[in-house]
């Protein structure tokens, strides 16, 4: 008879845990974001951001938007619809703009800055207790020698993608 050692079930196991999560995941039960919402939760609308911002970057606030409906429409078993969501959310870009970060010894800057701070207002009408408004705010860096409108596009959609991250997480924090 052979004797099982503890190599022969550690793999075992491993392969049991991670089959388990995955059926939870599937079942709507826990999803690796760390949180989860009500089952009774269908749908979710997000109405387009405002760009209240002093710089405006003419595709900011669509971009957002749409960003915001992908991860909730990706990262759920919500459906989109355009009106009074199960979750529904509005906001606005309060802040866009670029500052120094990095000064040399010569006084000049090293690196730039480009933050995006938004302001996001968060309702369930069917938990009115889990209503929130919150200001988010991301950056990324940037070298002084590049000229921001060639770096523009790729920075804005690394902070979209943090911004939007940063709602959806506090969504499922309430939970």
């Amino acid at each position: 008879m052979r004797r099982l050692t503890n190599h022969t079930l550690r793999p075992t196991a491993v392969c049991a845990v991670l089959g388990l999560l995955l059926l939870s995941s599937a079942c709507g039960i826990y999803n690796f974001q760390g949180g989860k919402l009500d089952p009774g939760l269908e749908t979710v609308s997000v109405a387009l951001f405002e760009n209240n911002a002093s710089i405006v970057l003419p595709t900011l606030a669509q971009d957002l938007t749409e960003q915001l409906k992908d991860r909730f429409i990706s990262q759920s078993n919500l459906s989109l619809t355009d009106y009074e969501g199960d979750l529904q959310f509005t906001g606005l870009v309060t802040s866009y703009g670029v500052a120094p970060v990095a000064i040399t010894g010569d006084e000049t800057a090293a690196q730039n800055r480009l933050t995006i701070t938004i302001k996001v207002d968060y309702e369930c009408p069917k938990y009115p207790e889990n209503a929130w408004s919150s200001t988010f705010s991301q950056f990324e860096d940037f070298p002084s020698s590049q000229n921001l409108g060639d770096v523009e596009e790729t920075l804005v959609a690394t902070i979209i993608e943090r911004l939007t991250l940063d709602v959806f997480n506090k969504v499922l924090s309430n939970w």
